[in-house]
């Protein structure tokens, strides 16, 4: 089942788009990308074939950012029309439209991006921008242009050895730029270690009186607890109060959730610090007068 619907890229154009469903659960989605002439039956019978393997499959009309519903024939002179056309979009707003392709069919799964010719081109440039899960480009002239962005998915080129319009220089230049492609393993730098101590006197004048502080609040807090009989888990709740502390001062967070994780240790100090001495003692004697008044007795 296909049809045609309106869908909006992230810089409000609103342009045509050819959508092919499969019969059944899609397997997951593809994007086409139109040659110079837009989107022919080629493109139409592309996007359908895919859907036949049970694929959703999108196929922007990218030339709607000129004319909406151009489609140009394969004569000398709608050649050049095409070549004419295709100058007018910028690469960077055909990649609008193909993430828009893309968003709608990200539901299904997976996607991935096929491009002919120019498409091929921007089928490279979207895999190098965009969330794909592969690309596929076939014959796409100049993309050594778009060098060093490289796809970060998996990804395949086409060429003919027979095509005028693509010279095999060309194509042996876009391949030896991948010759060493792959992965360098990090090596430490161990000067930045100590790069660093210069600082560690700024860094000590604060961080020690702090420690010193958490660590006599701490232990008072432990010797509270005892003196009134608490027996509440202080350790415990001591110890989540300086994980609570460690996550608040090493790892990046919100300003929300920082204030959370403040509120908690406040908690945590709160049900490991029972009342004063003098409250203590306050409270026996209040408690010995209650005694003598419900004993009969007047009471202080």
């Amino acid at each position: 089942m296909s049809q045609s619907e309106t869908l909006m890229a992230r810089d409000g154009h609103k342009f045509n788009a050819y959508i092919a469903k499969p019969a059944g659960k899609a397997r997951g989605a593809v994007v086409i990308v139109q040659e110079i002439f837009g989107l022919t039956s080629h493109v139409l019978r592309t996007a359908d074939s895919y859907a036949a393997d049970g694929y959703l499959t999108v196929a922007p009309a990218l030339f709607d950012r000129i004319r909406r519903d151009l489609v140009l024939g394969y004569s000398p002179q709608e050649i050049e029309q095409a070549m004419g056309y295709r100058k007018q979009i910028d690469t960077a707003k055909a990649v609008l439209d193909i993430a828009a392709s893309a968003a709608i069919a990200r539901h299904v799964g997976k996607v991935a991006v096929i491009g002919f010719c120019w498409g091929g081109l921007l089928a490279w440039a979207a895999a190098s921008e965009l969330p794909m899960a592969a690309a596929v480009c076939y014959y796409g002239a100049r993309i050594p242009a778009l060098l060093p962005k490289v796809p970060t998915c998996p990804t395949m080129l086409h060429f003919g050895e027979q095509d005028p319009g693509i010279p095999l220089s060309e194509v042996e230049g876009l391949r030896s730029a991948f010759t060493s492609f792959g992965f360098s393993v990090p090596l430490p730098a161990i000067d930045h270690v100590f790069s660093g101590f210069e600082f560690l006197g700024i860094i000590l004048v604060t961080a020690i009186p702090f420690g010193i502080y958490d660590l006599v609040e701490a232990m008072d807090n432990v010797e509270s607890a005892e003196a009134a009989g608490d027996a509440y888990p202080t350790t415990r709740v001591l110890t989540a109060d300086g994980v609570l502390h460690s996550l608040a001062e090493t790892v990046p967070l919100s300003r929300t959730m920082k204030e959370k994780i403040a509120a908690l240790r406040t908690w945590c100090k709160t049900r490991a610090r029972p009342a004063s001495s003098a409250w203590q003692a306050d409270a026996r004697a209040e408690a010995g007068r209650k005694i003598e008044i419900d004993a009969g007795g007047k009471g202080a």
